[in-house]
């Protein structure tokens, strides 16, 4: 059975809107956390609240408290953590995390364009779905994620594009690499590696000529990827494939090729020769 975490942090999620002057404001009690959820999983889940602010209240303190409650949550052996979020700073908090925490447990941010009593609230909802990616054994070592809207977006390339539209959570160029429905959770995006070998040198350069020198195997950077991540797949450090590939800033883009350790492997890639 999956132990995950709920880590909640106020935004729209935990707001509601007053009846008479249809203001949305943060109320004393997170109204998430009497909500009763029917989970399609088996899963003990705990929840805190760490704290409740509007998303541009939210800094780089708040994200650097949030930071060190998810790595020790992850020393707790917690298998997965979700965290509810204002929304116009969510993508901010989600980047930050991506590129600070090395992990292969699943890191799932959602949030909600209705607050929790207007009609058509999206919070539960995008929770739940938040929660099952979360207990998936496809968003291992997928980095950060970003549930909205029956979609799966990775904190590298998500960006929120409207105001008050639930669909406002895109990835311009790259789309989601996940979707979702009621019954089943479709991950879009794979790694894939790729190993070339060549011939050893003549002996006319003093080296064997009997034998074959094994290439660094390559990876074809595929959108959603990160540095960390393929680091984990190949069983480098971060430094040893910065350095290797000479990466500044800890910045790649679909398509691009990278040297890894050869006979580099991972789960659910391609491999060729």
């Amino acid at each position: 059975m999956k132990k995950l975490l709920i880590l909640h942090t106020g935004g729209t999620i935990a707001m509601q809107e007053d009846p008479t002057t249809g203001v949305i404001q943060t109320k004393l009690h997170h109204p998430l956390l009497e909500a009763t959820l029917s989970l399609p999983i088996e899963a003990t889940i705990h929840t805190e609240e760490l704290f409740n602010l509007p998303s541009p209240h939210i800094t780089p303190f708040h994200m650097l408290q949030l930071k060190e409650r998810i790595q020790q949550a992850i020393s707790e052996d917690f298998d997965g953590i979700v965290i509810t979020h204002g929304t116009d700073t969510l993508e901010e908090t989600a980047f930050f995390l991506d590129t600070t925490i090395e992990t292969s447990v699943p890191i799932i941010i959602t949030g909600a364009m209705r607050s929790s009593n207007e009609l058509g609230s999206d919070g539960l909802y995008n929770l739940l779905n938040a929660i099952r990616v979360a207990a998936h054994p496809e968003a291992v070592s997928m980095g950060v994620l970003v549930v909205m809207n029956d979609e799966i977006h990775t904190a590298r390339y998500v960006t929120k594009t409207h105001t008050s539209n639930i669909a406002t959570f895109l990835s311009p160029t790259l789309g989601p690499v996940g979707l979702i429905n009621k019954n089943h959770i479709f991950f879009l995006q794979k790694l894939v590696v790729s190993e070339k070998k060549q011939s050893a040198p003549s002996q006319n350069q003093n080296k064997p000529s009997q034998s074959q020198v094994t290439k660094p195997s390559t990876y074809t950077v595929k959108s959603g990827d990160s540095v960390w991540k393929i680091a984990h797949e190949c069983g480098m450090s971060m430094n040893e494939l910065v350095s290797l590939n000479g990466i500044k800033n800890n910045l790649i883009f679909p398509g691009q090729v990278l040297k890894v350790k050869a006979g580099a492997k991972a789960e659910n890639v391609s491999k060729s020769e």
